[in-house]
């Protein structure tokens, strides 16, 4: 068993995708890193951004933080929260900071 962080990361795979009710071309990209410790905590940082060429605007926002994987009673859980900012975006998107707060219950086989 090792005592030293594991850590993952990929630089972003480009999507493309067509939403043909909307006649949207947009192209996302999600470049993350992820680090878990010998005590099941995760940190995480990415990226989140996404380009619309028919209004050729970006929406990049910016997220990093924290869960831990848990055992509360015989339920596996993981309780996290973490920050977000918004880099970039479109005139009438979001700005600023934005705050995460997530609970994911893990029923394993």
């Amino acid at each position: 068993a090792t005592r030293e962080p594991v850590c993952s990361a990929a630089p972003g795979t480009p999507l493309f995708w067509l939403i043909h009710r909307a006649s949207v071309f947009k192209n996302a990209s999600v470049p993350f890193v992820s680090c878990i410790t010998p005590k099941k905590l995760t940190y995480y940082l990415n990226i989140e951004s996404t380009y619309n060429w028919e209004t050729k605007d970006w929406s990049v926002p910016i997220n990093f933080g924290a869960n831990q994987l848990m055992k509360v009673g015989n339920q596996i859980m993981q309780v996290g929260g973490g920050l977000r900012y918004w880099a970039e975006s479109s005139e009438f998107g979001p700005e600023g900071w934005g705050v995460r707060l997530n609970i994911i219950f893990v029923f394993p086989k």
